[in-house]
């Protein structure tokens, strides 16, 4: 752990050291899943130590072009409130002079009540609030980046103490035939495993995304219909962890999730030779569009997971 720190801090000496020289440093594009491995404390702008908190999860997803991001974490939920743990946003990303820019348009987990709070007062914490569209936008200097990792500053000051968040770039597979990111539009009934009817879900009632990405996945899901605040289940859910597909079956497991996600994992009958559960469909893909049907199961019957199958299309 020692070394870790002494070469985080190294890095990061080195690259606040040339920030004002234009050649100092390389823009680079983030692209795919990066873990949180630590946060790096500055003094008066020079980095003085490195906290690592294995406990805490924190993962940001970045699409080739900037048009898909996403992170989540798995920070816990104080104490009397209905959800249980993680938080997460949803929306846009991309680097450009040394700042990432981050367009929200979609909250969840412990974010999910932020537009409960006064316009006024998103946008004195906020560097731009759009009202009509319901976007936030941040914008998080970057003090030090490579091809596999990098570190941005956290928001506030206090006697000239800031901490900078240290990412590193998740170890990745090979490239499937689904990768990509994907949003659910609606659900297949079948009867006799033959597909009848698509039901059509209004962007208005439910939000689902999935991001697949060279072994590694994530995906949130908001049910606008859920309107009472005091529902865990109004936060939404979602997960981060590793898939496989192949000859059109999919197979998902969890590394970390919210709002119940990981008890509901645990409780899955299939487990692999570790012991770690898995769930797996049957996957109709396409060229820009999937379905994927659960395991006709007792146990997912039970959950309400029956039949029909979930519709996505392709967004990225």
């Amino acid at each position: 752990m020692k070394k870790i720190i002494s070469t985080l801090l190294i890095i990061l000496i080195f690259s606040c050291a040339g920030e004002n020289d234009s050649t100092a440093k390389k823009e680079t594009k983030f692209v795919g899943f990066y873990d949180l491995k630590g946060a790096v404390e500055f003094v008066n702008g020079i980095p003085v130590d490195t906290i690592l908190n294995p406990d805490r999860r924190q993962t940001k997803f970045f699409s080739d072009d900037g048009s898909q991001h996403m992170w989540i974490n798995n920070s816990k939920a104080p104490d009397g409130s209905p959800w249980i743990s993680g938080s997460g946003v949803y929306g846009e990303a991309f680097i450009e002079n040394n700042t990432i820019t981050e367009i929200v348009k979609e909250n969840f987990g412990g974010r999910a009540p932020i537009f409960l709070a006064p316009m006024d007062t998103l946008k004195k914490y906020w560097h731009e609030v759009d009202v009509d569209k319901r976007t936030l936008t941040w914008k998080a200097p970057v003090v030090y980046e490579d091809n596999n990792s990098f570190s941005q500053l956290s928001p506030g000051s206090q006697d000239g103490r800031r901490l900078s968040e240290y990412y590193e770039k998740v170890e990745e597979g090979e490239k499937t035939d689904i990768d990509g990111v994907w949003l659910r539009k609606g659900t297949i009934n079948y009867v006799n495993n033959v597909a009848v009817d698509t039901v059509f879900i209004e962007s208005t009632d439910l939000l689902q995304v999935k991001f697949y990405h060279k072994g590694r996945l994530m995906f949130f899901t908001r049910d606008y219909s859920i309107e009472d605040t005091d529902l865990g289940s109004w936060y939404g859910i979602g997960m981060y962890g590793t898939f496989s597909y192949k000859d059109g079956r999919l197979t998902e497991q969890m590394d970390y999730g919210l709002y119940g996600n990981e008890q509901w994992f645990k409780n899955l009958p299939d487990k692999d030779e570790s012991g770690k559960p898995f769930i797996s469909f049957n996957v109709n893909l396409e060229e820009n569009s999937y379905s994927q049907s659960w395991p006709q199961d007792e146990i997912y019957s039970e959950l309400g997971f029956g039949a029909p199958a979930e519709y996505y299309e392709r967004l990225k």
